[in-house]
């Protein structure tokens, strides 16, 4: 191998269609088939990135060869799992511009900057070849796969060599916080060779900055890095319920920069702003360890800060011993200790510590409480505190003494904007392929709404007034006329409730509730908290429902005095609809898209097609059991008046007539042709699945414009399930509800009737003989158009 970049190494490894196991796997279902593909491409592209690190930890070295002293990477020797070999800094610049952009920074300073170390590489190389083993006993997947690959593999590389990028500066950051703890313990200046490493550091990062702009620069890199982004989140959650979002990143900086230099950090800001764990992750990122929590209330003594004599066994004998507390069990494990709460502790307890905060590393303190043991501060130590400033709404803290708070260092944290907000909603809803289950108007509004609604719900519980559209404001009740802005006392919505509330989803659509008729109720049951205040419900209510919320909902279910039907229907724009999406699934390439808020800056704006969205079944709400009689004797009056008269068959027409027949209307004639233009009938196998969504929405909206296109239409039909690529069943349920559509506008003619029962059989083929909600969904449909058939055909 000439070259050891990731291109080069790259060549010998992407992952291709892998051997079949001698044990064959029994039948799989469609979407077991899906999951397991993309599972095992999962597989197959993190054995390539293993490899590749394996590569580089095990045979790197930089020589100058040629007549232009070109430098080359070549096999010199093998090295050990944690010796790293070191490059100037031209070396580093040409590993970012060959794509090795994590290489770069793992090359910078051995064991305080690298990666992962061999040994791991290769135990992680080996499961994941064992996984992949299980995967390929089954011939379908392996199938799958083959087809899956195609057109993938450079650009998930690319967009993997984007995002090590965003981690290779973040290393090169923490490498520099590294480096001024070290310079603060030294109590000295930086040296020539820091500076140099510093600014070599700033060459680095702004080449790396180049490069990953340049590769964004493609937009399906750009989704597959905002794909890769998405499931960064959805690991910090899962992990440590905590996603490191661009403010999160400036705050956790910030936190490493003050204990770098030695200095204690106070954070401020509103309840369940996350005040805590960014305490804990700064303490995982900076000094790799996990800190030591103290959580302080009214009545805390010295005991709980420093620990207390206790009875315990020792070698077998029952003796007296000393149990440590938070405070000396960091010091012990030279971790840092966060003081959680720390102004709700009476002064008197703070003062007793103040001295011992105090302390410098290397200096020894005494344990009173351990008969005047002494103990050494360390190299790690550092502390971090968290308050809720005294106020009207946190009566029960302590003023902390001017003498602790000069000690700290100050750093208000905010609540989470609306935009990370949903980044990090969207991430938790995420399923292994990347896709979430909503459909295109629930992720772009509804979602969006309550992210809107829960910072409203922050900016009305601090004191902010909230603007509700053009010069309106959320206003207090009876205060009107001056103005005066509605808040809350005691409720508020923080990013962890709202996260809870999306909690269930899956289950509420297998049971047949919309997205937001289930957020509907997971609002109702926030807002009827008794522990809030009255005046805190009513002002609950007027903000989710003039974000969309409530639709439908009675105000009596709301337990709110002094609020009628009127109002909250008024507030909510309720119609007496229910809207229900016709398909609730988006895909990963759609997820990557979707940027309500206008933030993401995509290398081109995104297609309508993109993001197409299947529309919404509208449903009328009947609320009384009289409108629903009346409703169905009128349905009764037309069946029957269909019987008589059912509708006239298109003049000049029959099924399975092309265009040019003399019953097509001129308009239906340029339409039909203008669509065949983009979707040549005879060449419809060449578009794929996507022909089952666009296409025959457009044929659908013809036919709906058109009348005399219907046999047309019919043809259409026909011919997409006969020649185009077979769907998954995603993509049929949306079939199936355009067909469902369509069916309504059929006429009574026998001849139309006979050739849609021939396209309900073929969609039926394949998507029978299984509980799968979204085979049952297909069927469902089919069945829904079978009985429109029957009732036209008598």
């Amino acid at each position: 191998m000439s070259e050891n970049n990731t291109a080069e190494i790259a060549k010998n490894f992407t992952p291709a269609t892998p051997p079949l196991e001698k044990k064959i796997g029994g039948k799989l279902l469609p979407e077991e088939i899906q999951e397991k593909t993309q599972a095992l491409f999962n597989l197959l592209v993190h054995k390539v990135e293993v490899k590749i690190d394996i590569e580089r930890q095990t045979e790197y070295s930089i020589k100058k060869t040629g007549k232009k002293g070109e430098e080359q990477y070549t096999k010199k020797e093998k090295l050990g799992p944690n010796k790293v070999a070191e490059l100037d800094i031209q070396a580093k610049l040409d590993l970012v511009k060959k794509g090795d952009l994590r290489g770069a920074v793992t090359y910078v300073s051995g064991e305080d900057v690298k990666t992962r170390t061999l040994a791991q590489n290769l135990k992680d190389l080996r499961e994941t070849e064992q996984k992949i083993s299980d995967l390929t006993k089954e011939p379908q997947v392996v199938e799958q796969y083959a087809k899956f690959r195609r057109d993938r593999i450079d650009k998930l590389r690319q967009a993997k060599e984007a995002s090590d990028g965003q981690m290779a500066i973040r290393q090169l950051q923490l490498q520099q916080e590294k480096m001024a703890r070290n310079i603060f313990l030294g109590k000295r200046q930086y040296s020539p060779g820091e500076r140099r490493i510093l600014d070599e550091n700033n060459s680095l990062i702004q080449a790396i900055n180049n490069r990953v702009a340049e590769l964004k620069k493609d937009p399906e890199v750009f989704d597959l890095s905002r794909t890769r982004q998405l499931q960064e989140y959805q690991k910090g959650l899962k992990r440590d319920r905590f996603a490191e979002t661009p403010s999160r990143s400036r705050f956790i900086d910030a936190v490493r920069t003050h204990w770098s230099q030695g200095k204690k950090v106070l954070l401020t800001g509103a309840t369940g702003g996350g005040k805590t764990e960014l305490l804990l992750h700064a303490s995982r990122s900076l000094f790799n360890e996990e800190a030591e929590k103290l959580t302080g209330h009214e009545l805390m003594t010295n005991y709980e800060v420093y620990g207390k004599t206790k009875g315990g066994v020792e070698k077998g004998k029952v003796t007296l011993m000393f149990g440590a507390a938070p405070f000396i069990k960091a010091l012990q494990r030279n971790v840092p200790f966060i003081f959680d709460e720390i102004n709700v502790v009476p002064n008197k307890i703070l003062m007793r510590l103040k001295t011992d905060l105090n302390a410098r590393v290397g200096q020894e303190l005494t344990i009173q409480e351990d008969s005047d043991q002494k103990i050494s501060v360390g190299d790690k130590f550092a502390i971090g505190a968290t308050e809720n400033v005294k106020s009207e709404k946190h009566v029960e803290r302590e003023k902390l003494d001017p003498a602790l708070v000069r000690m700290f260092e100050p750093l208000i944290i905010d609540y989470f904007p609306p935009e990370e907000l949903y980044d990090i909603m969207l991430a938790s809803m995420m399923d292994v392929t990347g896709g979430v289950k909503l459909s295109v108007k629930d992720a772009n509004d509804t979602l969006k709404s309550l992210c809107d609604a829960t910072e409203w719900v922050q900016k009305a519980f601090l004191g902010q007034t909230i603007q509700t559209g053009g010069d309106q404001i959320l206003e207090a009740r009876g205060q009107g006329s001056i103005r005066k802005p509605a808040t809350l006392q005691d409720a508020v919505l923080d990013p962890g409730k709202a996260l809870d509330m999306l909690v269930g989803w899956e289950d509420a659509d297998k049971s047949g509730l919309t997205f937001r008729e289930f957020l509907n109720q997971r609002i109702v049951a926030f807002i009827n908290n008794e522990n809030y205040p009255e005046e805190d419900r009513y002002y609950l209510t007027e903000i989710f429902a003039l974000q969309g919320f409530l639709k439908g909902v009675k105000v009596s279910e709301l337990r709110l005095a002094g609020l009628d039907q009127a109002t909250l229907d008024a507030w909510s724009g309720f119609d007496g609809k229910r809207y229900v999406p016709r398909t609730n699934y988006i895909t990963a390439e759609v997820v990557a898209k979707l940027d309500p808020y206008g933030i993401q800056k995509r290398p081109v704006a995104v297609e309508a097609s993109d993001l197409l969205d299947e529309g919404e079944i509208v449903e009328e709400i009947e609320e009384e059991d009289i409108k629903a009689e009346e409703a169905a004797q009128k349905a009764a009056q037309t069946r029957a008046a269909n019987k008589v008269s059912p509708s006239k068959p298109v003049v000049g027409t029959k099924v399975g007539v092309g265009i040019g027949t003399g019953g097509l209307s001129p308009d239906a004639k340029f339409k039909i042709d203008a669509l065949d233009i983009q979707y040549d009938p005879k060449s419809l196998s060449s578009f794929g699945e996507k022909i089952y969504e666009g296409y025959t929405k457009e044929l659908v909206e013809i036919a709906e414009s058109e009348p005399t296109a219907i046999p047309v239409i019919l043809d259409r039909l026909n011919v997409i399930l006969d020649t185009a690529e077979k769907p998954n069943y995603y993509k049929m349920v949306t079939f199936s509800e355009f067909v469902l559509r369509f069916s309504h506008l059929l006429p009574g003619n026998k001849p139309a009737l006979l050739e849609m029962g021939k396209i309900l059989n073929k969609m039926q083929s394949g998507y029978t003989g299984t509980d799968s909600y979204y085979v049952n969904k297909i069927n469902s449909n089919i069945r829904s158009v079978r009985e429109i058939i029957m009732g036209r055909a008598t």
